[in-house]
């Protein structure tokens, strides 16, 4: 990890020689960095439950919320880009509430039982793929979106 930190650091220190303003180099360095992360978190929760328990291995079934919170929590940077619509944050916003409802709901959800059985977990599957369609790989290669009034 500290080496995709190091390259993003140098990807930074290169845009910022680059542009006029830092803050909005730093704001799309961020963006970028956890756009990819994002999407794989969300491939993550859109696993089939046996697939997800592969994925897990020997750490507990809220690595699958862990791994989306930590990069939801810094989603606002992709936003700021323009790159996230409001569809996408729709279904980002209900894949958070979820997750959150399900943590109050004790440990039942949270076991390899859980994702098989719980309700929840299939909806987490379904927004999840939705999400996943409505992020291309590389937003920053797209036409950028029309500047706001």
């Amino acid at each position: 990890m500290r080496r995709f930190w190091s390259a993003i650091e140098a990807r930074l220190l290169r845009r910022r020689a680059e542009r006029s303003d830092p803050a909005e180099a730093e704001v799309e360095a961020i963006a970028r960095a956890t756009w990819s992360l994002l999407l794989e978190a969300l491939r993550h929760l859109a696993l089939p439950a046996h697939e997800q328990i592969r994925w897990i291995g020997n750490m507990c079934v809220d690595e699958l919320a862990l791994d989306f919170d930590d990069t939801y929590q810094v989603s606002w940077a992709a936003q700021e880009m323009g790159w996230i619509s409001a569809e996408l944050s729709r279904h980002l916003d209900e894949i958070d509430r979820r997750l959150t409802q399900l943590s109050g709901e004790g440990e039942a959800p949270w076991s390899e039982e859980g994702l098989y059985q719980h309700p929840t977990w299939a909806t987490l599957r379904e927004l999840a793929a939705r999400a996943i369609a409505l992020m291309p790989p590389e937003p920053w290669l797209a036409e950028p979106p029309p500047a706001r009034p």
